[in-house]
């Protein structure tokens, strides 16, 4: 079973694995198309035409994943009507696949980017965060923070969860 790591813990990591860049996501992006030697590689789940799904390497809940749009983008009066139905149709087709797989209690989705950063848990990036929760009753605020830690996987149970969500 995953272990819990600490938030300052999760942060050194990041600190560590990413490349310098003003955005977290853009470098996931750069893992995601091997554009920059020694970024992230993140574990894809889909990838679209204005967006990719992939696991969140930090996880708040076992099985959190992410759709990230391919453009850089800060706000919803930014995105396309095709990139936002594009991000909504991935965010729908990851949530179903981690209720089949994973049988939560509830799936939690927000989106956390934000042009601003002073907010908590956001880059400047719009991305959306799928959740599974398995506790119940859990309110969003008791899931959507780093304040308890976050996940830590062995690259086994990283293995398996990818198999278990990724597209078919």
């Amino acid at each position: 079973m995953p272990s819990r790591i600490s938030k300052d813990e999760a942060l050194a990591r990041i600190a560590r694995e990413t490349r310098p860049s003003p955005c977290v996501m853009c470098s996931l992006l750069e893992g995601v198309r091997g554009d920059a030697e020694g970024a992230l590689r993140p574990r894809v789940l889909e990838r679209g035409r204005s967006a990719t799904t992939l696991l969140n390497g930090y996880p708040l809940r076992w099985g959190h994943a992410m759709v990230v749009t391919h453009e850089h983008v800060t706000s919803y009066a930014e995105l396309s009507e095709e990139t936002a139905a594009e991000v909504m149709k991935l965010v729908r087709a990851v949530a179903a696949r981690i209720e089949q797989s994973l049988s939560p209690v509830r799936v939690f989705v927000a989106s956390l980017g934000a042009s601003r950063d002073d907010l908590a848990m956001t880059s400047p990036h719009l991305h959306w965060h799928v959740v599974p929760v398995s506790e119940s009753p859990a309110r969003p605020a008791e899931v959507l923070t780093w304040e308890h830690g976050v996940l830590e996987g062995t690259p086994l149970e990283w293995e398996a969860l990818e198999v278990l969500l990724r597209k078919p």
